[in-house]
């Protein structure tokens, strides 16, 4: 007798993970102080706002390549049509 196994994605157990440590918490003996969870979410926005700035940057300049390479000009003197 076979058993198949099927193949989860890491993204489910990564989320099933998350929800058992929200079911079952642990009881933690310290605490982030105001002013270091201001400093952190400070400190996640400007990176995440700089990856987003130059992503668009990066796609932006693909872009322009792109349509600089591959755009079809006519010329005045191509007397095809």
């Amino acid at each position: 007798m076979t058993i198949m196994t099927k193949k989860v994605p890491l993204w489910s157990l990564i989320l099933a993970g998350l929800f058992f440590l929200l079911i079952f918490p642990k009881k933690v003996y310290a605490y982030i102080d105001p002013g270091t969870g201001s400093f952190l979410f400070q400190i996640i926005a400007a990176t995440l706002l700089t990856l987003l700035i130059s992503a668009r940057k990066v796609v932006s300049f693909f872009h322009t390549l792109y349509q600089k390479l591959f755009s079809r000009r006519k010329n005045s003197n191509d007397k095809s049509s």
